[in-house]
């Protein structure tokens, strides 16, 4: 379910496939961790950016420590790493600590198909 900044918490490969693979649209994922300091500096600014572009795409938050085999499965090694699907397909990445310009560049990009 949404929280007041437009972002869904995702805990399970269930909810990921539902949510995710199978749905059309633009999707942005951000695997993260309490304990991962650049993690928690990126959070504010993603849900940031989650209301800029809430008509857009849509918005999910992936918890490591909740959801350690998806973690595996999708190969996220860095914190914090977006991943950018559209309609069902990944079609980019963003790892590491991004600015907000640079954000809205890569989400600006993926709308436009330009990954």
């Amino acid at each position: 379910m949404p929280n007041k900044n437009n972002v869904t918490r995702i805990t399970d490969q269930r909810e990921f496939k539902k949510l995710i693979l199978d749905k059309l649209g633009l999707h942005i994922v951000r695997f993260c961790a309490e304990w991962s300091g650049p993690s928690q500096m990126m959070a504010p600014v993603y849900d940031e950016l989650s209301k800029i572009f809430q008509y857009r795409a849509s918005f999910y938050v992936v918890d490591i420590d909740e959801a350690p085999v998806l973690k595996k499965e999708l190969n996220v090694s860095e914190l914090p790493t977006l991943l950018f699907y559209k309609d069902g397909i990944l079609i980019g990445k963003a790892i590491g600590m991004q600015s907000k310009s640079v954000l809205i560049e890569r989400f600006e990009n993926a709308l436009s198909n330009k990954y």
